[in-house]
């Protein structure tokens, strides 16, 4: 069966792997991995829908509020360092952890969101909040940063959000982004058993080259473009593979090797200098 890219169109596409009755696709030309049959725009929004509002996932998300916060803040600074003004647009904000720590470095921010849930609570950490979907809202507005967090695998067409996201940016404005990292350790690891896999809510996967390619091709200059690991997640995404759980006839089995993992994170330091790091995250400018 010959497979086109869903993102450039060629048709140099080879089998990647399945998971959850889907399969994904590596496109030889632009190097991104893609779902392959993607659901329409309306499925699209249920699947996000669902798997983001979904009790397990709104409680593990407010678990981590102080993790985000605190990694945030040291977004916030590198961005303080470029010194290019203060007004940001935090797409897909959700509840506002991150948007929280970039208004407490006097940032002004604004934050949109599609979730009603979220940015009912979004309004509590910060004044300016939107309940809209960034493709279609219009903004009178522009700005001197943009974050996208964990965003630009869900776009149906992250070509044209980010070409849109240019034009809502001044002059020498600047973009970050943070996405999952396709070529990392853990996603070697892991198969169709990685954490960030996600489907099919995540329609995309990058690593580092078609994170940069696609960008570049949307009008940007890439400044600084790293990876990095949340360890605590790795350590939690081995133990999924081995079926060890927190409870029940494994539960000894789990804490031995969470105990034996947790004093190694020095080692993700060590790949993630070679861009082999769960995450991805980019700061770039408008050209």
């Amino acid at each position: 069966m010959t497979v086109s890219c869903y993102f450039c169109g060629s048709l140099k596409c080879e089998f990647f792997l399945s998971s959850n009755k889907y399969f994904l696709y590596r496109c030889q030309t632009c190097n991104i991995v893609f779902l392959y049959p993607q659901p329409n725009t309306k499925k699209t929004l249920y699947f996000n829908t669902k798997k983001y509002e979904s009790e397990q996932s709104v409680k593990a998300y407010f678990q981590n509020e102080s993790k985000l916060y605190k990694r945030a803040i040291r977004y916030a600074k590198r961005l303080l360092k470029l010194n290019r003004g203060n007004k940001l647009l935090d797409v897909g904000c959700s509840y506002g952890f991150y948007s929280k720590a970039f208004n407490d470095q006097k940032f002004d921010v604004t934050g949109i969101d599609i979730s009603k849930d979220a940015i009912k609570f979004a309004k509590n950490k910060i004044k300016n909040v939107i309940l809209d979907n960034f493709d279609h809202h219009f903004f009178s507005n522009t700005y001197d940063a943009i974050t996208m967090f964990d965003i630009i695998e869900h776009l149906k067409n992250p070509n044209k959000s980010l070409i849109k996201a240019r034009k809502l940016l001044h002059q020498d404005g600047i973009l970050i982004i943070q996405t999952p990292n396709v070529d990392s350790i853990i996603a070697k690891l892991s198969g169709n058993k990685w954490f960030w896999l996600l489907t099919p809510e995540h329609l995309f996967l990058f690593n580092i080259s078609s994170v940069k390619k696609l960008l570049e091709n949307c009008g940007f200059r890439v400044l600084e473009i790293s990876t990095w690991d949340d360890w605590e997640e790795f350590i939690k995404n081995i133990l999924f593979i081995l079926k060890l759980k927190n409870k029940g006839k494994t539960m000894i089995f789990y804490y031995l090797i969470y105990v034996f993992l947790r004093p190694l994170f020095f080692l993700s330091l060590i790949w993630s200098k070679k861009n082999l790091g769960g995450e991805i995250y980019v700061y770039a400018e408008k050209n």
